[in-house]
């Protein structure tokens, strides 16, 4: 969806090896369509085999097609996420989702309140939040200027990530000392 252009892991990637800390790796085992369960199901493959010092969890998109009855098991699965990350002795960090303009199998509907939960987890188990859906209301909240950030109704293009990287970078503290990557696009930050 970012056609051809650098999805925000690969921002965070060159910010962190070429910025930062030059020997450190960034991986991403984000896979499109999953839900916390498949975070948790492969959890071993995903995150525990790279002895990871940060793991960052941006999920609840596809989770949320499941409505009010999955709102459960998605708190718990969240939860449960957290507490393998930090197993690990890894900081973990949360990402809320951002907007869409599409109501596929309910996503628009149920979103809200998926988000809401991973707000509610985060004060909960004292876990470092990165709110890309209160971002984007701020500077995307209609349709016409959140199309110029998004692929389709659900999936984030090119400057969408982009801005998902800054919003992350900034939320962390990492964009204050005037990098390059912090320059980056439109001031939305």
């Amino acid at each position: 969806h970012t056609r051809a252009m650098r999805s925000y892991p690969e921002h965070w990637e060159e910010m962190m090896r070429w910025e930062r800390r030059r020997f450190d790796v960034v991986v991403n085992t984000g896979i499109s369509g999953d839900m916390v369960g498949g975070i948790n199901g492969k959890f071993d493959q995903r995150v525990r085999r790279f002895s990871p010092d940060v793991v960052s969890i941006n999920i609840g998109m596809n989770d949320c097609r499941h409505g009010e009855k999955g709102l459960p098991v998605f708190k718990k699965g969240l939860t449960e996420a957290i507490g393998k990350v930090r197993s690990l002795g890894a900081v973990p960090v949360l990402q809320v989702p951002s907007l869409t303009d599409n109501d596929e199998g309910g996503t628009g509907r149920n979103l809200a309140r998926y988000a809401e939960i991973v707000r509610e987890v985060a004060e909960k188990e004292k876990v470092l939040l990165v709110d890309h859906e209160a971002h984007w209301k701020k500077f995307a909240d209609t349709p016409e200027k959140r199309k110029s950030w998004m692929n389709d109704g659900i999936h984030p293009n090119g400057l969408g990530h982009q801005e998902m990287f800054k919003k992350m970078a900034y939320d962390l503290g990492l964009l204050l000392d005037g990098r390059f990557t912090g320059k980056m696009g439109d001031k939305t930050l």
